[in-house]
């Protein structure tokens, strides 16, 4: 999704990090709501590169026997690239939503109203039921 961000022509210059094959990343998943959100603005860029490696950090600290994620190089020489970037100079806008209609958490009065955030929360807590929480203390919306 962050790849979107860019054009393929800059995608494909010398110093852009390749993808697991050796090759230049490509666009994918362009109506996605969420790879909408990334370039409506560099801010969401931002959010987006900073997130993805505090991710990368978090993982690092739970599982220090696992080498870095790959896409991490990626990430970073995005958030560094930022200024090269299809997005227009903004601030950070809300969240996109892209929870399915038939989700549980949909169903709970109020779903629609609430902030973004929130409706993500509801939809860990009543329909991935992966989550763990490993060397951190379950979070109290959870």
């Amino acid at each position: 999704m962050l790849a979107n961000g860019f054009s393929l022509e800059r995608l494909a210059q010398d110093d852009v990090p390749r993808n697991q094959k050796g090759e230049p990343r490509i666009h994918g998943y362009p109506k996605h709501p969420c790879t909408l959100w990334t370039y409506e603005t560099t801010d969401n860029m931002e959010w987006l590169c900073s997130h993805a490696l505090e991710m990368g950090n978090e993982r690092r600290y739970r599982w220090p026997d696992r080498a870095r994620h790959f896409s991490l190089n990626f990430i970073a020489w995005g958030y560094e690239n930022i200024k090269d970037s299809l997005a227009p100079i903004g601030e950070l806008t809300d969240f996109a939503v892209a929870i399915s209609e038939d989700m549980n958490c949909r169903k709970i009065e109020g779903f629609d109203d609430l902030s973004s955030i929130d409706q993500y929360r509801f939809y860990y807590k009543h329909d991935k039921n992966f989550a763990a929480w490993t060397k951190r203390p379950k979070p109290s919306w959870y």
